[in-house]
């Protein structure tokens, strides 16, 4: 039985769906297979098309509406190619969550490598602001087509936006801009409803804490996280449960949620 029923036919699009650790999924990869699952019409991205195509293909076998597509998101030509086959293919796009995503090196600020800043910045923020920028096109352009039609963006960013851990600069850096640019796109959309007379785009972040992914999982297999219970609180699954119930939150625009099994709230 599907939990998500207002997936059905939906078309979404995430980023960041590949595979590289047989033992631990990726979260873009339960975002896949839930999505997936529960009707939607997926276009998973990767910027390795192998790794994607690897993610996916027990979602084919069962043949289920998905398609992988490369993209490397630090490009904003190979962004605006894959937002414009979006339209192409399937007319229109709902949802887009912007999950991709790189931790970098850990180093301390006086000793980052120039590399290092360049690498995670190009990601996380240029290649989020990238994709939302051709997202929200995309989506204003099916609101001309039905202004009433359901559009809704999550955005990935980390616990690394509010707490301070060492040798994560550039990623708390590139991660807390994520959590602001939410709030801004908030208001210009809304400002974009109220004055075409259509449903508004609605944008939100997730702030999730160490999930058990490639990322992260022999690191929680060796040491756990004081102060949280071991339960299924961690797993890619879980995550992707909450970001998808967000995406369909319609009084929810420019929350950031905190998903880290109370960590934080220490």
């Amino acid at each position: 039985m599907n939990e998500f029923t207002f997936l059905k036919d939906k078309v979404v699009l995430v980023t960041g769906v590949s595979t590289t650790d047989e033992r631990y999924k990726s979260i873009g990869q339960a975002l896949a297979e839930l999505l997936a699952r529960n009707g939607a019409q997926v276009i998973a991205v990767s910027r390795d098309q192998e790794k994607c195509e690897k993610a996916i293909s027990h979602l084919r076998k069962e043949e289920l509406s998905i398609q992988s597509k490369q993209c490397d998101i630090t490009d904003h030509s190979q962004v605006e190619s894959l937002f414009k086959w979006a339209e192409e293919t399937y007319g229109c796009l709902n949802y887009l969550i912007n999950n991709a995503g790189i931790e970098g090196k850990l180093e301390p600020i006086d000793e980052l490598s120039l590399d290092n800043i360049e690498t995670v910045i190009a990601t996380n923020g240029k290649g989020t602001l990238y994709c939302l920028r051709e997202g929200i096109k995309l989506m204003k352009l099916s609101l001309d087509k039905d202004n009433k039609k359901d559009c809704s963006i999550i955005n990935v960013s980390s616990i690394a936006a509010e707490i301070g851990m060492p040798n994560t600069s550039v990623y708390a850096y590139s991660k807390a801009g994520i959590a602001s640019i939410t709030r801004v796109a908030t208001i210009e959309l809304n400002e974009y409803a109220l004055k075409t007379n259509t449903s508004p785009i609605r944008v939100n972040a997730v702030l999730p804490g160490v999930i058990r992914t490639p990322m992260h999982g022999r690191f929680l297999d060796d040491n756990g996280l004081d102060g949280i219970p071991p339960s299924e609180s961690s797993s890619p699954e879980e995550l992707a449960k909450c970001i998808i119930t967000r995406l369909n939150e319609k009084f929810s625009m420019g929350s950031i949620s905190i998903i880290d099994g109370g960590y934080t709230a220490q």
